[in-house]
């Protein structure tokens, strides 16, 4: 338990991916280099993102973004559909300027009979007639069925008015109606009502598959029609899987001949003009819809987006293109005292070269020239190298004027405050939150005899002054003395050692020069 207290925070604090990395700034509160290009860029670069984020998102809520979809059939051992209510098939005939009109209630001509079959030994027909509506016949309330070893049939059979099947107010035409009804162009609208699922509405919407059929009295036409369905899955989940199954006829597939009436007249016992077979497709078609959801479309718009985030490179090539020649710059101005106004454009090329003093003018190619030479010097001055040379210079030059005694007193060099005793130095009537001015801050004498655990504080102050003057009396001295000053002593070289050899160039021992002087002192927590 103790080792997890000990050992804890500092393996959590180890696997923050989110540490905050320190950045040296060039200038005072400018960290980073930018731009006024940069800027404008940046606005397009963010607009443009932002704006096909938007316009992605809509077309995802308008459905506009096509989702995957994946086709294949498979035939199954056994398949059923019940039509219901819905139209399947609808009958209307095609009648001319002064036409009969085969469905006349008061004058019929052609009666259309359902028949139901089921392919086994001894099943009986079940025969019913279909009723028209307004002159039109709809076929519904159909139970397809279809398997390895059944095979269920509708037909639809128009033949002549038969006296059995008239309703209430109903009527067989004449022989002479007869007559002139088979001498016209006679022509038969059959409209198949199929369905399909809808991508854009996300629901089953109804399509019309029309043909047309002319028939006439002395010969019998033939249409075999596969009804075939299809099983859709849609998976319309907005972030996690939500699945939909739709199964729905979707086909009709049509097989058309052209027959002796007789054929059929002795298999139906009764004058057939149009036969048409109905069964049921074993083959089926399953879909399955995949709708993107919203990660893929926030992938897509990602994807996007970070080909338009390509130009951000052409502004990081420029901004860090800017702020080396600026920093070159600053190195300049820090080395020439003359400051040059200089014109550019945005791209980097010199217009004018100026004196903003006396507004005197320059010649550029000179300038160039001039300001090549400097460049190279700020260049060395910015490499970590020249840097480290040169500061090891100052070193030797610091350790050459100040004894190294002297210089390790600066490093223990330290001030200690008592927290327990800030309150003693804000004045009376200040507020903890203020800021009291220095002026008001009275020193503090430590007082003898009083333990650690008491209010105080307690400077431990090095002050280090630099004798400018030789000739300083003797009380000046020892008064410093007293301050527990330290004082800057001309650095006497040993006797033994020598300084200078023949090339009178410096040369110091190693106890005399020691790097870790000028190295953070680190202290061990107690």
């Amino acid at each position: 338990m103790k080792f997890l207290q000990e050992h804890l925070p500092s393996l959590i604090k180890e696997i923050d991916q989110y540490g905050a990395a320190f950045r040296p700034s060039l200038k005072i509160n400018q960290s980073e280099y930018k731009s006024i290009i940069g800027g404008i860029i940046t606005l397009i670069i963010y607009g443009l993102s932002f704006t096909y984020f938007v316009y992605g998102i809509a077309q995802w809520q308008e459905g506009q973004v096509l989702p995957s979809i994946v086709f294949y059939d498979q035939v199954l051992d056994n398949i059923e559909y019940n039509v219901g209510q819905n139209q399947l098939i609808q009958y209307t005939p095609r009648i001319f300027t002064s036409g009969l009109d085969p469905f006349n209630k008061s004058a019929i001509v052609i009666m259309a009979l359902k028949l139901k079959e089921i392919s086994t030994l001894n099943s009986p027909l079940t025969t019913e007639r279909i009723q028209d509506i307004n002159g039109t016949l709809s076929l519904n309330n159909l139970d397809l069925q279809s398997n390895i070893t059944v095979q269920q049939y509708y037909f639809v059979v128009f033949t002549h008015c038969i006296e059995s099947y008239l309703n209430e107010g109903e009527s067989c035409a004449s022989n002479e109606t007869v007559k002139k009804f088979w001498q016209q162009t006679n022509v038969m609208v059959i409209k198949m009502f199929l369905q399909q699922y809808s991508t854009v509405s996300r629901k089953l919407v109804t399509l019309e598959k029309n043909f047309y059929v002319t028939y006439q009295q002395d010969s019998s036409y033939f249409n075999q029609m596969n009804v075939k369905t299809t099983d859709t899955q849609a998976d319309e989940g907005i972030l996690f899987p939500n699945v939909f199954e739709y199964v729905f006829i979707s086909d009709i597939q049509q097989i058309s001949q052209g027959l002796n009436i007789e054929l059929y007249s002795q298999l139906f016992q009764t004058p057939s003009y149009m036969v048409f077979a109905i069964q049921m497709d074993m083959l089926q078609t399953s879909q399955n819809i995949q709708f993107p959801n919203i990660s893929q479309i926030l992938a897509n718009i990602g994807s996007i987006v970070s080909l338009i985030f390509i130009f951000q490179y052409f502004i990081i090539y420029l901004n860090e293109n800017g702020l080396y020649h600026q920093a070159l710059d600053e190195i300049i101005h820090m080395l020439v005292p003359l400051k040059l106004k200089v014109t550019k454009t945005w791209y980097g090329k010199i217009l004018e070269v100026s004196n903003p003093k006396t507004n005197q003018l320059y010649d550029i190619e000179e300038y160039k020239i001039y300001y090549e030479k400097l460049s190279n010097i700020a260049q060395q001055k910015l490499s970590y190298a020249n840097l480290i040379y040169e500061m090891s210079r100052l070193q030797y030059a610091i350790q050459k004027l100040i004894p190294k005694e002297e210089l390790l007193k600066l490093r223990d060099a330290e001030v200690k405050i008592s927290l327990t005793a800030l309150d003693t130095l804000l004045p009376q009537n200040k507020s903890m939150n203020q800021i009291v001015p220095e002026k008001e801050l009275m020193p503090i004498q430590r007082q003898a005899g009083k333990s650690s655990s008491e209010s105080r504080i307690e400077y431990k102050d090095v002050l280090i002054e630099k004798e400018l003057n030789q000739n300083n009396s003797q009380d000046k001295n020892k008064n410093i003395q007293s301050q527990q000053s330290i004082e800057l002593k001309p650095f006497v070289e040993p006797q033994n050692e020598t300084l200078l050899n023949q090339e009178n160039k410096h040369i110091f021992t190693y106890d005399d020069f020691d790097i870790s002087l000028f190295c953070i002192k680190l202290y061990n927590k107690e």
